[in-house]
């Protein structure tokens, strides 16, 4: 994700407190294959986060495939109003394109100062992703936990992100191909002239 420089301000009154004991997220669909290298949570002025917040996310089968927590404090790099932090997983962690997943973050206690984004206009999805539905909500756990109740009836718009992640696009075999085409294309011209 990144700033869409909107005057809407994230910080007025539609910028929830972080839920204690309880995991908020949203699902989406990438539009190519994704290579997740870091999860993060918007950080409410920039001033670093009173406590640590695990972040994951999770295929529809409920499996979580990647977490980090994001520290307390500013030790975490600060990108687009976002503090990421690098994914704890055993290996590569490719997203498909249309498949479905849930992004989420886990709140110990409640913090403040620490808010997520819940009014339209503060962010810009990426081209490469496509949000599904609103907020989700888990409800009380003593940890993470994938969020599956909608939030429906709390009129927030349809960027409750507060969470965020990080990714490379996977290039695929035709576009491989058709880069060595074009350089093919090119070098053949070249002699030509």
């Amino acid at each position: 994700m990144a700033d869409a420089g909107a005057s809407a301000d994230p910080f007025s009154s539609a910028a929830l407190i972080l839920n204690v004991q309880r995991t908020g997220g949203w699902r989406f669909k990438p539009n190519a294959p994704l290579e997740l290298t870091h999860l993060g949570l918007f950080d409410h002025q920039a001033d670093g986060f009173q406590m640590a917040y695990p972040v994951g996310i999770w295929d529809t089968a409920g499996t979580l495939l990647a977490s980090a927590t994001v520290p307390a404090g500013t030790a975490a790099a600060l990108e687009d109003g976002f503090r990421y932090t690098a994914i704890q997983s055993l290996g590569s962690i490719v997203l498909s394109p249309g498949e479905t997943y849930t992004l989420g973050y886990w709140a110990s206690s409640i913090a403040p100062s620490d808010r997520v984004i819940t009014q339209s206009g503060v962010v810009a999805l990426s081209p490469w992703i496509t949000q599904i539905g609103n907020g989700f909500t888990a409800g009380q756990a003593p940890q993470l936990t994938m969020p599956t109740n909608p939030i429906t009836d709390q009129g927030f718009g349809a960027e409750w992100f507060g969470r965020s992640f990080k990714f490379n696009v996977v290039p695929g075999p035709g576009g491989a191909l058709m880069l060595i085409v074009s350089g093919v294309l090119i070098t053949s011209r070249r002699q030509r002239h």
